[in-house]
This record gives structure tokens, sequence and C-alpha cells, in this order.
């Protein structure tokens, strides 16, 4: 959403994270996120980023009802995760 591509992808960004996969329920921002911040790749899929042995951290920055779900995943899969406020 708006608050991810404008405020948490950029702070990481500077912060020298290495950014891999950026994920959207469209794609359309997926892809110019991706583009514009230098990810690895854009997906439409996010249980594709919990098996990627390239990603340790996930970023969850949706609505707040599916935050659960995939905290959850991420933690199944021995990832660290960090929540948007938003």
């Amino acid at each position: 959403g708006n608050y991810a591509g404008r405020v948490l992808i950029p702070a990481f960004k500077a912060a020298g994270a290495a950014l891999h996969t950026v994920v959207s329920s469209g794609g359309v921002s997926a892809v110019h996120h991706g583009r514009r911040h230098g990810f690895v790749r854009a997906s439409t899929d996010p249980a594709a980023v919990f098996p990627d042995a390239a990603v340790d951290t996930v970023v969850v920055a949706t609505r707040h009802d599916s935050h659960a779900r995939y905290v959850l995943q991420a933690f199944r899969a021995g990832k660290h995760v960090l929540c948007s406020p938003r």
C-alpha cells in the first residue's frame, strides 16, 4: 500500500537492507516498487516468499486482518518478521 511504498521500503533501502521480493495482490504495485527500489523479484504470491532461502526477514504491511496469517507462515518458515503499524 501507500505506507509501504512511501515510508517502509525507502527506509529499509536507506538502511542498506537487501531488498529481495516485493508482493502485492494485483502485481502492479509490486512491479512498480520493485523497479523503483531495486528488488530482485516482484510477485503476487506471498506463499512463494516463505520457502525462499534468500529471504531471511519478512515485512508484513497488509491490512491488520491479514497480519496473523502471514506472520504465522513466516515464523513457521523460520523467518524474522516485522509488521507495519498501519
